[in-house]
Formats: C-alpha cells, structure tokens, sequence
C-alpha cells in the first residue's frame, strides 16, 4: 500500500484510534497514578493521544503520545 497522504495518513488515523482504544489498558498499568482523562485530538496533522494522570499528591500530570508515519521509502 503506498500512502499518498500524510496529512495525516490512514495509518495514522487508524493507529491513534487503537492507541485511543487501549488508553484504559495503559493507564491501568500505570500505578500508583490514577488516570483522569484520555484525549484523542485527530484534527491535527500529526494526531496526538494525550493521557492524564494524578498522583498520591493529587498533582496532575499528562503525557503526550503524537504518531507520525515517515514517508514512504520506495527500491
């Protein structure tokens, strides 16, 4: 399959819907912090999964996960 567009590509979009579908699972097994929030944001170029934590302190932390596909290298 060769991507024609990366803006953002099918790839893409299908790989922060996974990792959007799997945030729970993550999250779960980021003790002792407890997940907040997840945030898919799929209208940006490079799609980002923002995930939010808070901690034994109540701080809150958030951890960005982008996906990006390289283009294509072709023989």
């Amino acid at each position: 399959m060769i991507s024609k567009d990366y803006n953002p590509s099918e790839i893409e979009v299908q790989f922060a819907r996974v990792l959007a579908d799997l945030g729970n699972i993550i999250a779960g097994k980021m003790a002792p912090l407890k997940p907040e929030n997840i945030e898919e944001d799929g209208s940006r170029d490079n799609l980002h999964l923002c995930l939010y934590f808070s901690d034994q302190d109540s701080d809150l932390h958030e951890v960005l996960c982008r996906v990006i596909q390289k283009p294509d290298s072709h023989p």
